[in-house]
Protein backbone atom coordinates (compact mmCIF):
# COMPACT_ATOMS: atom_id res chain seq x y z
CA UNK A 1 0.00 0.00 0.00
CA UNK A 2 1.13 3.35 -0.91
CA UNK A 3 0.52 6.89 -0.22
CA UNK A 4 1.63 9.81 -2.89
CA UNK A 5 4.09 7.83 -4.30
CA UNK A 6 5.29 3.77 -5.31
CA UNK A 7 7.07 3.98 -2.14
CA UNK A 8 5.39 1.49 0.45
CA UNK A 9 3.17 3.54 3.12
CA UNK A 10 5.46 3.02 6.77
CA UNK A 11 2.12 3.16 8.37
CA UNK A 12 0.57 0.14 6.47
CA UNK A 13 3.90 -1.23 5.41
CA UNK A 14 6.33 -1.41 8.44
CA UNK A 15 7.63 -4.61 7.77
CA UNK A 16 9.09 -2.89 4.19
CA UNK A 17 11.33 -0.70 6.86
CA UNK A 18 11.69 -3.08 9.75
CA UNK A 19 15.21 -3.07 10.83
CA UNK A 20 16.58 -0.69 7.61
CA UNK A 21 18.67 1.18 9.91
CA UNK A 22 20.49 -1.73 11.85
CA UNK A 23 21.02 -3.09 8.55
CA UNK A 24 22.10 -0.53 6.73
CA UNK A 25 24.50 0.03 9.47
CA UNK A 26 25.69 -3.79 8.87
CA UNK A 27 26.07 -3.24 5.06
CA UNK A 28 27.95 -0.69 5.29
CA UNK A 29 30.33 -2.09 7.53
CA UNK A 30 30.90 -5.06 5.37
CA UNK A 31 30.91 -2.73 2.24
CA UNK A 32 33.80 -0.84 3.66
CA UNK A 33 35.72 -4.09 4.14
CA UNK A 34 35.50 -4.77 0.58
CA UNK A 35 35.87 -1.79 -0.26
CA UNK A 36 39.08 -1.84 2.24
CA UNK A 37 40.53 -5.53 1.07
CA UNK A 38 40.21 -4.18 -3.12
CA UNK A 39 42.54 -1.21 -1.75
CA UNK A 40 44.89 -2.98 0.37
CA UNK A 41 45.64 -5.43 -3.24
CA UNK A 42 46.57 -2.17 -4.33
CA UNK A 43 48.66 -1.08 -1.74
CA UNK A 44 50.59 -4.63 -1.74
CA UNK A 45 51.41 -4.24 -5.58
CA UNK A 46 52.34 -0.78 -5.28
CA UNK A 47 53.99 -0.17 -2.23
CA UNK A 48 55.06 2.39 0.21
CA UNK A 49 54.69 4.87 -2.99
CA UNK A 50 51.05 3.95 -2.60
CA UNK A 51 50.14 5.46 1.04
CA UNK A 52 50.33 9.16 -0.94
CA UNK A 53 47.45 8.83 -2.77
CA UNK A 54 45.68 6.06 -0.48
CA UNK A 55 42.51 8.09 -0.31
CA UNK A 56 42.04 8.63 -3.66
CA UNK A 57 42.58 5.17 -4.91
CA UNK A 58 40.41 4.54 -2.12
CA UNK A 59 37.44 6.66 -3.11
CA UNK A 60 37.71 5.71 -6.25
CA UNK A 61 37.07 1.90 -5.95
CA UNK A 62 34.38 2.84 -3.43
CA UNK A 63 32.72 4.81 -6.36
CA UNK A 64 33.06 2.49 -8.48
CA UNK A 65 32.13 -0.77 -6.51
CA UNK A 66 28.77 1.25 -5.38
CA UNK A 67 27.70 2.85 -8.50
CA UNK A 68 28.08 -0.83 -9.94
CA UNK A 69 26.25 -2.70 -7.85
CA UNK A 70 23.59 -0.38 -7.45
CA UNK A 71 23.26 -0.10 -10.80
CA UNK A 72 23.45 -3.92 -11.48
CA UNK A 73 21.18 -5.33 -8.12
CA UNK A 74 19.82 -2.30 -7.12
CA UNK A 75 22.43 -2.47 -3.73
CA UNK A 76 25.70 -3.34 -2.87
CA UNK A 77 26.95 -6.82 -1.84
CA UNK A 78 26.29 -5.76 1.96
CA UNK A 79 23.25 -4.83 1.29
CA UNK A 80 22.46 -7.61 -0.91
CA UNK A 81 23.70 -10.33 2.03
CA UNK A 82 21.68 -8.83 4.75
CA UNK A 83 18.46 -8.78 2.08
CA UNK A 84 17.63 -5.19 1.65
CA UNK A 85 17.46 -3.41 -1.66
CA UNK A 86 16.86 0.49 -2.70
CA UNK A 87 14.33 1.52 -4.68
CA UNK A 88 13.19 4.43 -6.47
CA UNK A 89 10.02 6.57 -5.98
CA UNK A 90 8.16 4.76 -8.51
CA UNK A 91 9.63 1.49 -6.19
CA UNK A 92 11.04 0.22 -9.14
CA UNK A 93 15.32 -0.71 -8.94
CA UNK A 94 17.65 2.15 -9.20
CA UNK A 95 18.48 2.85 -12.89
CA UNK A 96 21.85 3.66 -13.77
CA UNK A 97 21.69 7.55 -13.59
CA UNK A 98 19.91 7.31 -10.09
CA UNK A 99 22.62 4.75 -9.14
CA UNK A 100 25.28 7.07 -9.72
CA UNK A 101 23.70 10.26 -8.19
CA UNK A 102 23.07 7.89 -5.17
CA UNK A 103 26.59 7.17 -4.96
CA UNK A 104 27.93 10.58 -5.76
CA UNK A 105 25.02 11.43 -2.89
CA UNK A 106 26.92 8.69 -0.34
CA UNK A 107 30.21 9.94 -1.22
CA UNK A 108 29.79 13.29 -0.39
CA UNK A 109 28.09 12.47 2.88
CA UNK A 110 31.42 10.48 3.59
CA UNK A 111 33.19 13.15 2.73
CA UNK A 112 31.67 16.02 4.68
CA UNK A 113 31.56 14.82 7.89
CA UNK A 114 28.35 16.79 8.84
CA UNK A 115 26.58 16.05 5.89
CA UNK A 116 26.91 12.01 7.34
CA UNK A 117 26.03 13.09 11.18
CA UNK A 118 22.51 13.98 9.07
CA UNK A 119 22.24 10.95 7.08
CA UNK A 120 22.23 8.48 9.71
CA UNK A 121 20.15 11.01 12.22
CA UNK A 122 17.55 10.51 8.96
CA UNK A 123 17.89 7.20 8.89
CA UNK A 124 17.34 6.21 12.37
CA UNK A 125 14.41 8.88 12.59
CA UNK A 126 12.43 9.38 9.79
CA UNK A 127 9.33 6.59 9.24
CA UNK A 128 10.92 5.13 5.90
CA UNK A 129 14.44 5.18 7.27
CA UNK A 130 15.55 7.47 4.44
CA UNK A 131 19.19 9.01 4.53
CA UNK A 132 19.90 12.65 3.47
CA UNK A 133 20.67 11.02 -0.46
CA UNK A 134 17.64 9.18 0.27
CA UNK A 135 15.61 12.15 0.83
CA UNK A 136 16.85 14.43 -2.15
CA UNK A 137 16.23 11.41 -5.08
CA UNK A 138 13.19 10.06 -3.43
CA UNK A 139 14.94 6.70 -2.76
CA UNK A 140 14.36 4.40 -0.17
CA UNK A 141 16.20 1.19 0.90
CA UNK A 142 13.27 -1.70 1.28
CA UNK A 143 13.30 -5.79 2.62
CA UNK A 144 13.18 -7.44 -0.04
CA UNK A 145 11.51 -10.40 2.03
CA UNK A 146 8.50 -7.64 2.12
CA UNK A 147 7.84 -8.00 -1.53
CA UNK A 148 7.80 -11.78 -1.70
Amino acid sequence: MTHDSGLPDPDFGAEFYKDIPVKRLIAWGIDVAIISLASLVFFLLGGWLFLFVFPMIYMTIGVLYRSYCLSKWSGTLGMRILAIRLVEETGMPLGPTTAWHHTFGHTMSIAIAPLQLISIWLIATSPRAQGLTDHILKTAALNDAAHQ
